[in-house]
């Protein structure tokens, strides 16, 4: 999950990434696949910290997204255009209890 989390970010920047992304993704999701089917027991010895990694990688990639379109507008489009504004205030706006966090 994060290297398609991953992938999709620095998409973004450079869309040749996300075809090779796309297909090291498919290709990992069916040797994994088989290998669960025929090689693994099931287990359930992970628990709720597997899933809870996950999900913290996918948030992560989310922010890293987010300050990437950010960064980008502000190079190449400039500091007075629009679209720089909104992705300035997206990130202020979702991650405004990180920021309060830090600050206190």
């Amino acid at each position: 999950m994060a290297y398609s989390a991953i992938s999709i970010s620095f998409g973004v920047i450079c869309p040749v990434i996300t075809i090779f992304g796309l297909s090291f993704v498919y290709i990992k999701y069916s040797v994994d696949k088989y290998l669960m089917i025929y090689f693994h027991r099931p287990c359930t010895s992970y628990g709720v910290t597997c899933h809870m990694a996950a999900t913290t990688y996918l948030v992560f990639s989310c922010c890293l997204l987010q300050i990437f379109m950010l960064v980008y507008y502000c190079l190449n489009l400039g500091l007075w255009n629009a679209k720089t504004y909104v992705a300035l205030v997206m990130v202020v706006f979702y991650y405004r209890h990180l920021l309060l966090r830090v600050v206190d």
